[in-house]
């Protein structure tokens, strides 16, 4: 019991947390087998431990501090982002974790923490103990990924929930991901939210612009459903909204 109050404090940690406890690394690989034989702490994947609450037998810190703590680069994105925002419809199993360094996926008591690829730590913020990528990341990059994550449904009931946005965080994480069809996607999807956002004319006139003369696909999943919408310059569903008007009827 020893160390015990110190890992309660981390929460989630690796091995080397417990090496400049003790001061060596035999003690710390006795201390790792030692309080996991007791029931202190449990492994969720390799290297990486969490301490477990003598009130409670539950785990001390929550999905998403775990999966914070994968690497040093780790952070909470897209539909996970929005859970941790309270801003969702419904809660997955699935923890998304976008990171610089590459891990595998994993299930750890009842949850899987999936890998998705980021190319920058731009907008990752840290709140109460936990990185998570802003609300407006969030939207940039679910959007992105509508196909891979949540789907158009799910997408449009999390960003309607959403109060309002810094119209200027959002053009500067898509400056930063350099997309002409991110523009025109982004764009497309807000213009439908524009007065629950707060958006302005302007907002919506530089997306058109920086999108430039490409032409791309909303979905590829959906490409039969889509029609080339004029002012956007993009393949997309003639009806956005009814996605949720008649509760995920692709039929648009």
């Amino acid at each position: 019991m020893k160390y015990y109050q110190a890992l309660a404090e981390k929460a989630v940690f690796d091995s080397e947390f417990i090496v400049k406890l003790t001061g060596g690394r035999t003690a710390a690989f006795d201390i790792i087998r030692n309080y996991q034989k007791k029931g202190y702490i449990k492994k969720v994947k390799h290297n990486l431990y969490a301490t477990v609450s003598l009130e409670n037998s539950g785990l001390i810190p929550s999905k998403y501090k775990i999966a914070c703590a994968i690497n040093g680069t780790a952070f909470i994105s897209h539909h996970s982002a929005f859970e941790y925002y309270g801003f969702y419809n419904q809660v997955y199993n699935t923890v998304y974790v976008s990171s610089l360094n590459r891990f595998y996926p994993f299930d750890f008591q009842g949850n899987e923490y999936q890998y998705l690829q980021a190319n920058n730590e731009d907008q990752v913020n840290l709140l109460r103990g936990v990185r998570v990528s802003s609300i407006e990341r969030t939207i940039v990059d679910s959007i992105d990924d509508v196909d891979k994550i949540a789907g158009t449904e799910e997408l449009l009931k999390c960003i309607g929930l959403v109060p309002i946005v810094n119209e200027t965080f959002l053009l500067d994480y898509l400056k930063s991901r350099a997309s002409k069809l991110l523009y025109k996607k982004t764009g497309y999807v807000l213009s439908h939210f524009k007065k629950e956002l707060h958006l302005s004319d302007e907002f919506f006139e530089i997306c058109l612009s920086a999108g430039g003369n490409v032409i791309g696909y909303f979905s590829h999943i959906e490409k039969k459903k889509l029609i080339f919408n004029a002012k956007w310059r993009i393949y997309a569903y003639d009806d956005l909204m009814s996605f949720i008007e008649k509760k995920g009827n692709l039929n648009v």
